[in-house]
């Protein structure tokens, strides 16, 4: 396997490649009216490649928290879209009450196995039940790297491997009424990997529940409520060499998110929302970590404005048995006061919103989402390490302008600073990598996503810059890259044969100390619908065989190739 410093040349011509595609995409007419399906964002990709998730937790990036919990998300599409976890996306035949039946089965070179499958019961037009099931796995090897006197990365001559399985499975559903909406889920997730640090057998079942109103009456209350539990349990059995102990990790978690409050005029609304935070751990470490939050708001939404002002009060708490003083970071954190403001204005009528927020908050990071995202991790370097932490954003300013152009065209650039307390980072501990977190730091974001979506061809593109300024206690992590991204261009003759080609690409990241190089991921797919109920496909991935790590040490195949069957009944 051929080893590069940072492969930016690949970016360009990949990224260049996809995009000079696009303007060929003018000559087609189509009705902008006919609403274009979009198939799963993935698709015909390789099935173990997923590029890094966010570092900040979701319930910090959005409003409320995200209850979704998934180790890798399905990749291949049955013909039309089906999507039926989520509400209303099951779309029977008219008159027909069989169950929707969709299998999606696959393998590959270097070994590699994918498998989906989703039962959908019809159970009358306002509610639907699911039943779903899906398995992942992959053996991988890479050049081992070092970094050399100045930082070059350099080859030891010998190979690093790793296999990862991972399969969940559970039943989802969902009810509606003329006054609101209400859906469940109940799941298992599962993930085997091994490599030459550590082997790891984690389970997991999760359980969410949501409720909200639906109205169009001029005045009514507003209701918004959620709740989400999860039991984890983690063995770890390091190698001798790794020089760590076994380690075995029961998470209990619990999240309850309401908003409530009265709505005048359609316009008015004065909302109280009330948030709960809970996580538990035994075994490896005794800790419990809390965290509280009460956000009134009053928001206005009327014409082309839409305003969102309040504040928001929040408290982190830790609760350390086995070693009292070792506390995570963000429960020493200060502030307990947010800002909670967010204003969109609809500059141009259905194409270009402006969107500008101040906020912050404390969020619980949970161990069992770190081994989601990350699953070669070992929790700590050493016993006086917390593995697992708050993460506080004092403030946080964004400003974003979206839009579209007659359905066919989307666009979004968006900017953010801010400033971080418990980062979520990687560090290295001689050939073992744990999780740690910084104590302090300004993150500046710059991104921008472009799509483009008609009859016959679909294109995507995006860009994200991150700059992250430790500025106390810097302990030697290894924060994510500082540039990653992806395009792809997929293209379909009469919607029964689809070929796509696309890129993802990370930049070098890392420390003297370890480094990981930047990668691009170059791959192709075909799929061909023989009717709606049956379809073939095939998919070729890491075409440029470069060393692709999401983490140290994290061993992905070279250049592989998948094949398999998708079936819908």
């Amino acid at each position: 396997m051929k080893n590069r410093k940072i492969p930016f040349s690949n970016i360009f011509v990949a990224v260049a490649f996809l995009l000079a595609a696009m303007p060929c995409m003018n000559a087609q007419e189509i009705n902008p009216t006919v609403e274009v399906s979009r198939r799963f964002e993935a698709s015909l990709k390789e099935i173990h490649k997923s590029y890094m998730k966010p570092v900040i937790p979701d319930s910090l990036l959005m409003d409320g928290v995200d209850f979704s919990y998934s180790v890798f998300g399905r990749k291949y599409g049955a013909g039309d879209d089906f999507v039926p976890r989520r509400f209303g996306a099951v779309n029977l035949p008219d008159g027909k009450k069989e169950p929707v039946f969709v299998l999606n089965v696959g393998g590959g070179v270097p070994w590699a196995s994918y498998a989906s499958l989703d039962l959908a019961i019809p159970c009358g037009k306002d509610f639907y039940l699911t039943v779903y099931g899906d398995h992942d796995g992959y053996f991988g090897r890479l050049d081992r790297l070092s970094v050399g006197d100045y930082g070059e990365i350099v080859r030891t001559g010998w190979r690093y491997k790793s296999m990862l399985m991972s399969n969940s499975a559970g039943v989802s559903g969902g009810y509606a009424w003329k006054g609101g909406r209400l859906h469940f889920r109940a799941g298992y997730d599962g993930i085997m990997s091994e490599n030459e640090s550590i082997s790891r057998r984690f389970n997991s079942f999760v359980a969410d529940f949501g409720i909200v109103s639906h109205r169009d009456d001029e005045d009514y209350f507003y209701y918004d409520i959620n709740a989400h539990y999860g039991y984890a349990d983690d063995w770890i059995v390091p190698v001798p060499a790794a020089g760590h102990a076994n380690a075995g990790i029961k998470e209990n978690s619990f999240d309850f998110t309401a908003v409530i409050g009265p709505v005048f005029k359609r316009y008015h609304r004065i909302t109280a929302g009330i948030s709960l935070e809970f996580a538990k751990y035994d075994d490896y470490r005794s800790l419990m970590l809390f965290n509280v939050g009460f956000t009134p708001q009053y928001r206005y939404a009327r014409d082309r404005w839409n305003i969102g002002a309040g504040i928001r009060f929040s408290k982190a708490f830790v609760q350390e048995t086995a070693m009292p003083g070792v506390a995570p970071s963000g429960a020493n954190a200060t502030n307990w006061i947010f800002p909670a403001v967010d204003v969109s204005f609809e500059a141009v009528r259905g194409y270009l919103w402006l969107n500008a927020a101040v906020d912050g908050g404390n969020a619980v990071n949970l161990y069992s989402d770190a081994v989601g995202r990350y699953p070669y991790l070992y929790p700590s370097g050493n016993a006086g390490t917390a593995f697992t932490d708050f993460t506080v954003i004092p403030y946080r300013m964004s400003f974003s302008i979206a839009g579209n152009v007659k359905s066919r065209f989307s666009y979004d650039l968006y900017l953010r600073y801010g400033k971080v307390e418990g980062l979520p980072a990687f560090a290295m501990d001689g050939d073992c990598p744990y999780l740690t977190y910084t104590l302090s730091s300004g993150l500046f974001t710059a991104g921008a996503s472009l799509s483009w979506k008609s009859e016959r061809v679909e294109a995507h593109a995006g860009v994200e810059y991150d700059d992250y300024s430790v500025t106390s206690a810097d302990r030697g992590e290894l924060l994510p890259p500082a540039f990653k991204g992806s395009a792809s261009v997929e293209y379909n003759w009469r919607k029964r044969f689809f070929i796509s080609v696309g890129a993802d690409f990370s930049g070098e990241w890392g420390s003297v100390a370890y480094k990981v190089p930047g990668w691009v991921d170059l791959h192709v797919g075909a799929e061909y619908c023989f009717s709606k109920k049956f379809s073939v496909f095939l998919s070729a991935g890491n075409l440029l065989n470069d060393s692709i790590q999401f983490q140290p040490l994290q061993a992905l195949p070279g250049i592989n190739f998948m094949a398999g069957v998708c079936l819908k009944l």
